[in-house]
């Protein structure tokens, strides 16, 4: 069989560190040594391989096994006119790395100066660190406790500084706004609910006065008309819990399925593994709802049942 010729894409990373060890990483396979000549791949990175031209009916092709091959990248010059001029560079893949869940995974990575040498053929000039930079330095700290301290200090020469702590904060204060937004709608529907359900019982007890005598007349205690008009509360409560957790559940359903399709191309088009969920219920939610909501027409429902508890059994059978 002739062998198929599989293409890819992926982030190529240039580093200065002559070890990815010191990021954080380890090699699944190979080392994570780097050399000229060699480039260390992500553990995701075989899957980002298709067969560009599939015969009909032919099954997807399969991750390639990527350790000591010989991959060809290929470079694109564009001149002022709009021509492009392509150039070919062979590497040898001499480790892939274990799985890190971020962007490691999907990336390429191969030393500074040979990125530096790819870019200067590509932008048809030499670049000069001292004048152009670099595009990011990243910085370990050796105790997790300094880390805000070292990027205050950084921030004060002049340098923009992001941590996993910065992201981390932002993304809690987003999620407090959110939070306060949400709790207000919450308490003022919470409030609309609980008012609906005391106007709905003090409405059926003055169309049931006269069975509340009657009730009263052949020996119901008020302990007992009580009972029941709360009973009647919670229950009503209790199916409106019911019925938010169905419509909760379908909805968070559907955004999944509509979110999921969302952000799984954008990882396929930007690298990235892609993601399980996008709406998660936790299981102690739904008994919480139901619980609560229960609960809040039995409040609701209290001072409608004290005053139906409370009626006099000849004013009530003589009540129209």
């Amino acid at each position: 069989a002739l062998p198929i010729w599989l293409e890819g894409y992926s982030s190529i990373i240039g580093l200065g560190a002559e070890d990815l060890s010191t990021m954080g990483v380890t090699a699944a396979q190979g080392t994570t040594e780097l050399a000229k000549g060699t480039v260390i791949v992500g553990s995701q990175v075989a899957s980002q391989f298709y067969n560009p031209q599939p015969r009909p009916g032919q099954e997807a092709t399969e991750p390639p096994e990527l350790m000591d091959k010989t991959l060809r990248i290929v470079l694109i010059r564009w001149a002022q006119d709009g021509t492009e001029t392509r150039k070919t560079i062979q590497v040898r893949v001499a480790g892939v790395l274990a799985e890190s869940r971020g962007e490691a995974d999907w990336s390429m990575f191969i030393t500074l100066d040979e990125l530096t040498a790819w870019n200067e053929w590509s932008m048809g000039r030499r670049i000069n660190r001292d004048k152009d930079g670099y595009n990011q330095a990243v910085v370990k700290v050796e105790d997790a406790r300094q880390t805000i301290d070292v990027t205050n200090l950084i921030v004060e020469m002049g340098y923009q500084a992001y941590t996993p702590q910065s992201f981390v904060e932002g993304i809690n204060s987003f999620y407090i706004i959110l939070q306060i937004i949400f709790g207000g709608v919450g308490a003022i529907a919470l409030l609309v609910a609980a008012i609906g359900i005391a106007n709905t019982m003090t409405m059926a007890i003055l169309e049931r006065t006269r069975e509340i005598g009657l009730m009263k007349a052949i020996g119901a205690t008020n302990r007992d008309v009580m009972s029941i008009f709360l009973g009647e509360a919670a229950g009503i409560g209790l199916l409106g819990g019911l019925g938010g957790v169905a419509f909760g559940w379908v909805a968070g359903q559907i955004i999944n399925v509509l979110a999921l399709a969302y952000l799984a191309g954008q990882s396929a088009t930007q690298g990235g593994p892609p993601p399980s969920v996008a709406v998660y219920t936790p299981a102690w939610l739904p008994p919480f709802v139901i619980i609560f909501a229960t609960l809040i027409g039995l409040v609701s429902g209290l001072y409608p049942a004290l005053r139906a508890a409370t009626l006099v059994p000849i004013q009530a059978l003589k009540y129209e």
